[in-house]
C-alpha cells in the first residue's frame, strides 16, 4: 500500500494545469457618469483612448450615460439591464457628493458590483487632478489573486487589456498566516511528520501557480501574443504585498476577481483591495 500510494503522489504531481487562451467576448462598453452632457463626452474620449488596445478593428459599440439619464441607482441598474454591456466604466463615488471619502466606493458603485454580472472598469474619480495621467494607457497590467491556477478566464481579460509589447504581471500570494495555522496542527498530528511539511507544503504551494504562469507564457507566444509575463508568486501579507507591488511597477491597471459563489458582496480581499488602492483603475470581474 505504500508504494502504491508513492505512486499516487507522483501521478499527482506529473498532472499540471495548462493555461488555456480565449480572449473575452467585447462589444458593447458603457461608460456610466454623473457629469453634464459635454463632460460626460470628453470622459468618454478619455476612456476610449486608454482602452485603445480593445478596440484596435473599431468595431467596440461605445455608449455614454450622465446623471441626466439614470437620477437613482434604481434607474442606473435599469438602464444597464436594458442597454446590457459586455464591460461597464464608471469611476468611484459615483452620484456621491463627496469623492474623498476613503473606505467606500460609493453607494451606486457598490450595486453595480454586487448586482450585477458585469464586469466594471472602476476609475478614480474625474476631479483627481492627475485624472488624465492617470489614463495614459494599458502598459502595465497585474492580475493578483490568492489561487491564479486554472483562472484562465482572470488572466485572458489582463492579457485582452494589455496593450501590444507591454508587460503582464501575475501576482499570486500564499497567505503566510494561514499557511502557520495549518502547519500548527499538522505539529500536534503523530501520524504525520511536521518537519517534512514545513519544508514541503510552502514549496508545493508556491511551485503549483509558478507552473502554471509558466504555460501562460509559451500559450500567448503560440497565439503571437507580443506581451511579457512576469510572475510574482510570493509566501507573505497579501494586501500589502500588492500595495507594494503596484507602486514599485508603476501599474495603469490591476485586474481582480470580486465575485464569491458563497455571498452577493464583493469578497474581502478584493474590497479591501478596491478600498485601498484608490489611485489606479481596477478591472472588477
Amino acid at each position: 500500500m505504500h508504494k502504491l500510494d508513492e505512486f499516487e503522489s507522483l501521478f499527482r504531481s506529473a498532472v499540471k494545469d495548462v493555461f488555456n487562451y480565449a480572449a473575452p467576448d467585447l462589444k458593447r462598453v458603457l461608460i456610466v457618469s454623473d457629469l453634464p452632457g459635454a463632460e460626460t463626452e470628453a470622459l468618454q474620449k478619455r476612456v476610449e483612448h486608454f482602452l485603445r488596445t480593445i478596440d484596435e478593428s473599431h468595431d467596440l459599440i461605445w455608449q455614454a450615460i450622465g446623471l441626466a439619464d439614470w437620477v437613482s441607482v434604481e434607474g442606473l441598474l435599469q438602464k444597464v439591464q436594458s442597454l446590457a454591456p459586455d464591460l461597464i466604466v464608471t469611476y468611484r463615488h459615483l452620484g456621491d457628493p463627496h469623492t474623498d471619502v476613503p473606505h467606500t466606493l460609493g453607494s451606486a458603485v457598490d450595486v453595480l458590483t454586487q448586482a450585477t454580472s458585469t464586469p466594471v472598469l472602476l476609475l478614480p474619480p474625474p476631479q483627481r487632478e492627475d485624472f488624465d495621467q492617470l489614463l495614459t494607457g494599458t502598459h502595465k497590467v497585474m492580475v493578483v489573486t490568492d489561487h491564479i491556477t486554472g483562472d484562465d478566464g482572470l488572466v485572458n481579460w489582463g492579457v485582452h487589456f494589455t496593450n501590444k509589447q507591454g508587460t503582464l504581471y501575475l501576482a499570486h500570494v500564499e497567505d503566510d498566516t494561514e499557511l502557520e495555522r495549518y502547519l500548527e496542527v499538522i505539529d500536534k498530528l503523530r501520524s504525520l511528520d511536521s518537519n517534512a511539511a514545513r519544508k514541503d507544503l510552502p514549496e508545493k504551494l508556491l511551485s503549483i501557480p509558478r507552473e502554471y504562469i509558466g504555460t501562460i507564457a509559451d500559450v500567448l507566444a503560440k497565439h503571437q501574443i507580443e506581451e511579457t509575463v512576469v510572475p510574482l508568486v510570493v509566501l507573505g501579507h497579501a494586501l500589502g504585498y500588492y500595495k507594494r507591488l503596484m507602486t514599485e511597477n508603476d501599474i495603469d491597471l490591476l485586474v481582480l476577481n470580486t465575485k464569491d459563489a458563497q455571498q452577493q458582496a464583493m469578497h474581502a480581499m478584493a474590497h479591501a483591495l478596491a478600498v485601498e488602492i484608490r489611485h489606479a483603475p481596477l478591472l472588477l470581474l
